[in-house]
């Protein structure tokens, strides 16, 4: 799931950070927007949170383009913080990621989701 050294951990790495700032952001903003009273909300703030969330599900869906898996040929660390990070968000804050805007983060969040260890620990409300 992480290369023990060399280009490829750190191809992961990256991803992984990458993955982890846009859940960060996310986070954020729902903290802002649905934990916050109305009026101490700050409207730039939130600007700014969904920019860089944006941005980051941008960046991803775009490692993630035509590829199976973000890094290599199978599953690693940095397609598990994607994966989990998008379905979170579908759920959290669904406006980030309305009409399809992110094509590939989908279908490997969607592929994720076929794998026994996922398909056995659906969050069921």
């Amino acid at each position: 799931m992480l290369a023990a050294s060399g280009p490829d951990r750190h191809a992961v790495l990256a991803l992984m950070g990458l993955a982890d700032g846009m859940i960060e952001k996310v986070v954020a903003a729902i903290y802002e927007t649905k934990r916050r009273p109305e009026d101490k909300r700050h409207q730039p703030w939130l600007d700014r949170l969904l920019l860089q969330a944006g941005n980051g599900l941008s960046q991803l869906n775009t490692a993630a383009e035509g590829r199976q898996w973000l890094h290599g040929t199978q599953l690693s660390l940095a397609d598990i913080y994607t994966a989990v990070g998008y379905d979170f968000t579908t759920k959290g804050y669904p406006e980030l990621v309305a009409d399809d805007r992110y094509p590939a983060l989908a279908g490997l969040t969607a592929r994720c989701a076929e794998l026994p260890a996922f398909a056995e620990t659906v969050w069921q409300h």
